[in-house]
């Protein structure tokens, strides 16, 4: 039994009009389970994953640079290169 016998024929005219609305947005006809993900969604869930972790890299890269150059200068200050 598939998966299309199960949808009632209004689900999958929705699923056709969305497929309709959609078809500028990609590069190829999605397929038939392509047309039910989600995916403003996941993109939208991406793009704020995305935000948050470089906030968070961001703030932990600074931390890290600032203890760097502190080591590197005490370093320099004390001519201790080879």
């Amino acid at each position: 039994m598939s998966f299309a016998t199960d949808l009632t024929s209004q689900e999958l005219e929705q699923i056709k009009k969305k497929s309709q609305n959609n078809q500028d947005k990609y590069a190829r006809p999605l397929t038939f389970a392509e047309q039910k993900v989600n995916f403003d969604g996941l993109d939208s869930k991406m793009r704020s994953l995305e935000d948050k972790f470089n906030s968070e890299f961001e703030s932990l890269l600074k931390e890290e640079q600032e203890r760097l150059f502190t080591k590197i200068k005490k370093i320099v200050e004390n001519n201790d290169v080879a």
